[in-house]
């Protein structure tokens, strides 16, 4: 008799279920057409503290500002460099750069090309570092976010950065922290983390471009702030390369 024992368990849950489904299936049929309805109309779905329809792809245009800014930085990097010694002031050298990156001063192209090509592995390598898909390129109320992805029920928001010099203008990660904290506090987001990346070329450092430590990057009770950095050839290793 013991033999038959998980058997007729099975028959119970089955004629259960089944009994449930026959009674109850006006229910579910009109809570199945009111859920299609409401994704007709517009109306979107939630999951956790994120609603689907407030995730919409970036515009051509905003992708393209923001590469321009990549390669605005890039010179701006590159000028501080070359400006005029002041007098008595220790003369500044950068090092010999690995070709491609070295072209990159000549050509705002090849600094475009460059930065989006490290924006990408920047977030390939997240991705596995989390263990999580990341939705890429996307506007949330109206706020850029290079990358976004749900984790143990915690919205995730990732920025990257591109400079040619590691450290360099902590002020610009410090900023774009600052305005996905602001995101959270409009979406009143509870647990949710941030995470600034910065690629970076080299790890030479000049006192001209105002290079420290790693970004003074706070949280709060409701968001969590965090810094990675990679090296370009880094990345390039682990994903361009072709294995040994």
């Amino acid at each position: 008799m013991e033999h038959w024992a998980p058997v007729i368990q099975t028959i119970l849950w089955v004629g259960l279920i089944g009994v449930i489904g026959w009674k109850y299936h006006g229910h579910i049929e009109r809570l199945l057409t009111s859920l299609q309805k409401r994704i007709d109309s517009g109306g979107g779905l939630k999951i956790g503290p994120v609603s689907l329809d407030e995730l919409k792809p970036q515009t051509e245009e905003a992708q393209r500002q923001a590469v321009q800014n990549e390669v605005a930085v890039a010179a701006s990097e590159q000028s501080a460099l070359e400006a005029p010694q002041q007098p008595g002031a220790e003369r500044v050298e950068m090092p010999p750069e690995p070709e491609p990156a070295s072209s990159l001063r000549q050509s705002p192209t090849g600094v475009a090309e460059r930065a989006l090509l490290m924006e990408d592995l920047a977030l390939r390598a997240l991705q596995l570092e989390y263990g999580a898909a990341i939705t890429r390129q996307i506007s949330i109320a109206n706020v850029l976010v290079d990358g976004f992805a749900m984790i143990n029920g915690s919205p995730h928001l990732f920025e990257v950065k591109y400079s040619r010099l590691r450290g360099s203008r902590p002020d610009r990660l410090e900023r774009a922290a600052y305005r996905l904290k602001g995101l959270v506090s409009q979406m009143n987001w509870h647990r949710a983390v941030i995470i600034i990346c910065q690629v970076y070329e080299s790890d030479f450092t000049s006192p001209r471009l105002g290079q420290g430590q790693d970004p003074h990057l706070t949280g709060s009770d409701s968001v969590t702030v965090r810094f990675r950095s990679f090296r370009s050839s880094e990345l390039l290793k682990r994903f361009a390369e072709p294995s040994a």
